[in-house]
């Protein structure tokens, strides 16, 4: 017989329905106190003539904290419901506790007597589990009101059975009204709303983390969410409803679209950024029909110097330039035309129906007239240019990431040519800009090859035709290409970048070899060295100067760094505390190409410089204008008149030659003396002992008196020598 429990409801079912089967039991005394040793309830058989009772399973002793001899023979004390009906009982205990007990009545037979068969079931247990049901109804319902999620349960007819604290706050029915309701009425913007999500999950349909966006709740408010769904089931396990957690995604909905709208738009000026022009102007070019060809155009606006005038003025006037181009260019533009800033300093603006291809550039003009008219940021004035590059759909691109590209490539063209213009795109600037990525491949290559070499142009003394310095000037010699001009690779190397390296060897190089030739036993000249602005804006500018002086043991008074106007405009003050450190280690500093850009007097007695170099664009023009002769005089009247030297470069005649003599300029550099010259060369250069024999015979030169007088009134004035002419680049 198997030892596994059987409960009293089993025993007593064999009693009751199985007569034959029970007197077969009863009989066999064996099998039945298997039955009943192995039950997990208390059974006691009691005589039903006097209540003696005749038998007690071991679970009813430890009910009664009794021994079975204790219990068999004495009379069961409590009063025996009729059969069939359910009973509390008191147990009392030796140290006076008691504990109830359920009692249950069947009658039976027992050893040829009418008895009652008691089914005993402790209540402890039953209370135990109770309350460890009640507290954990208590947690489950803390848990759901504490929930953020909204949870709601709905029998099978929809209505609602349970409504949590954070469904009264999503949806704003309590708890009151909706209790044994049908769901609430949700309206919604779309076709589909919970309520009708409601009605396919008590059909069987289940939502995990779907979305629903677009209803309302009780007050009309604009109501998202995020819905999670699960059956429930009776004791049978059949559906008995369904239990509904929903999360309030409204303001993180609501974000997200703010978002995506940021993305979208650029948050300085409030226009449209690039990824949202791309996308219209793609769209644009989907919406065309085939063989249908509407001329529209891409222009490409960029602001001119912006860089410069970040510097000079702060990136706060900066962001205030920015806005004022952006209103300016959106009211030069019509309702048909989109605008958006696509850059840094960068606008693009598509243009839709333009009747003719001369029209984009009208409209161009428009924006750069607008951009022209005077600009004041806060106390200060200023006049803005910019260059626009043009590109035309179909010839310019068929697709928006191309027409993009094109008219960016003539907007760099624009610039080139001196900005404050327009530029339609055209296939020889693809092969312009492919020549530029070229170039800029090379440079690297020729940096890490060693294809740079110095040339050096010597710089003369009038009085006596001694060489006192140097212009170290950059040329590379590519290996199948020979050797690129100047003027055609430092530009590239500017906007790449690989000015500041390549900056840095040739300021090396200088010093190495003007070193090299004092320890050769040549007599100490001057090495000048140009500097990019790039170069000089690099945090790391002056102490890598302070490094290559200490590395290569030269003199630093024999080393003079060559600034441009260009470089000084900037914010000034920044500039001067640059130009100190530099003139504190001993350092010479020269002003090159005075007098081409803007050259303002009034900031020119604060610089810290040594030397006017005058830009050969005025010497060429002597003896032909008596406009450049008269730049030239006053130059060096005013240098004079400041305690500057003045270099005059460019003099290739002997009448430039001699009016320099004759109007006091300190030193001479041109290719009348000396072309520039490899290292070696213009080593045997400074043995024969310079150029006297080239000079001219004396004649009287410009008294000082009259150049002090020249000078004095020259520092009194303000405003700009003279514009800027196109001029080459030197390194």
């Amino acid at each position: 017989m198997s030892s596994e429990k059987i409960s009293s409801e089993q025993l007593a079912s064999i009693v009751e329905n199985f007569p034959i089967i029970a007197k077969k039991v009863m009989s066999d005394a064996a099998l039945f106190y298997s039955l009943a040793e192995n039950n997990s309830d208390g059974l006691l058989v009691i005589c039903k003539e006097n209540k003696i009772i005749r038998y007690a399973n071991p679970a009813a002793k430890k009910i009664f904290h009794g021994t079975s001899d204790a219990l068999i023979g004495q009379q069961f004390g409590h009063i025996i419901p009729k059969e069939g009906e359910v009973s509390e009982i008191n147990v009392a205990h030796a140290n006076g506790r008691k504990t109830k007990a359920e009692m249950r009545i069947k009658l039976m037979e027992w050893q040829g007597e009418r008895a009652y068969l008691l089914t005993l079931r402790s209540m402890e247990a039953q209370r135990r589990t109770k309350d460890i049901t009640d507290k954990n109804a208590e947690r489950l319902s803390a848990l759901v009101n504490a929930s953020p999620l909204a949870i709601m349960a709905l029998d099978m007819g929809g209505r609602v059975t349970q409504w949590s604290k954070a469904a009264t706050r999503t949806f704003g029915w309590n708890e009151f009204e909706v209790l044994g309701q049908e769901f609430p009425s949700i309206t919604g913007n779309g076709k589909e709303t919970l309520n009708t999500l409601i009605e396919r999950v008590l059909d069987g349909a289940s939502l995990s983390g779907r979305e629903l966006t677009g209803q309302r709740r009780k007050n009309g408010d604009a109501l998202d969410l995020q819905l999670w769904t699960t059956a429930l089931h009776n004791s049978q396990g059949l559906n008995s409803g369904i239990m509904i957690f929903a999360a309030d995604i409204t303001e993180h909905k609501h974000n997200e679209a703010r978002y995506v709208g940021s993305v979208n738009r650029d948050l300085l000026t409030l226009l449209p950024n690039r990824v949202q022009f791309r996308e219209r102007l793609q769209q644009s070019i989907d919406k065309i029909e085939p063989g249908e060809q509407p001329p529209f155009a891409v222009l490409h606006f960029g602001l001119d110097r912006f860089k410069n005038i970040n510097h000079s003025l702060g990136h706060t006037k900066g962001d205030q330039l920015l806005r004022e181009a952006a209103h300016r260019l959106a009211g030069s533009l019509y309702d048909t035309d989109f605008l958006a800033r696509t850059g840094g300093d960068e606008f693009s603006i598509l243009l839709r129906d333009v009747r003719h291809v001369s029209d984009s550039s009208r409209i161009a003009q428009k924006l750069l007239d607008a951009m022209s008219q005077m600009i004041v940021l806060g106390g200060n004035k200023l006049f803005a240019t910019a260059s626009i590059g043009i590109a035309v759909y179909p010839q310019d691109g068929a697709d928006a990431d191309t027409l993009l590209h094109s008219a960016d490539i003539a907007m760099q063209r624009a610039k080139e040519r001196g900005g404050g213009s327009s530029q339609f795109h055209t296939d020889d600037l693809d092969l312009h800009a492919k020549q530029h990525l070229d170039m800029e491949s090379n440079l690297h290559q020729a940096y890490e090859r060693g294809e740079f070499e110095l040339y050096y142009q010597p710089q003369i003394n009038p009085g006596n035709g001694s060489i006192v310095g140097v212009e170290s000037l950059l040329r590379w010699f590519h290996p199948e290409k020979g050797m690129i001009p100047p003027d055609q690779f430092i530009p590239v190397a500017e906007r790449s970048g690989m000015i500041v390296p390549i900056g840095e060897w040739v300021l090396r190089t200088a010093c190495l070899q003007a070193k090299a030739w004092i320890e050769a036993g040549l007599p100490p000249v001057r090495v000048a060295v140009n500097i990019s602005a790039r170069q000089f804006d690099h945090p790391q500018f002056v102490p890598n100067v302070a490094k290559v002086l200490h590395d290569s043991g030269l003199d630093p008074k024999l080393l003079e760094l060559e600034l441009t106007e260009s470089m000084l405009v900037k914010n000034t003050e920044d500039i001067i505390a640059i130009m100190i450190n530099l003139k504190r280690m001993g350092v010479k500093l020269s002003l090159d190409d005075f007098g081409t850009g803007y050259s303002a007097l009034s900031y020119l007695a604060r610089l810290p410089i040594d030397t006017l170099k005058i830009d050969q664009s005025f010497v060429r023009g002597i003896g032909q204008t008596p406009t450049n002769g008269s730049i030239c005089t006053a130059i060096i009247a005013l240098a004079d008149s400041l305690g500057l030297r003045t270099i005059s470069e460019g003099v290739e005649t002997m009448e430039q030659l001699e009016f320099m003599i004759a109007h006091g300029c300190d030193e001479i550099q041109g290719y009348f003396f000396s072309r520039p010259l490899p290292a070696d060369e213009c080593t045997r250069l400074f043995s024969a002992g310079g150029f006297s024999n080239l000079l001219p015979e004396p004649k009287p030169a410009c008294s000082n008196e009259l150049k002090k007088k020249l000078g004095v009134l020259l520092a009194g004035q303000a405003g700009v020598i003279a514009p800027a002419p196109q001029y080459e680049y030197e390194m």
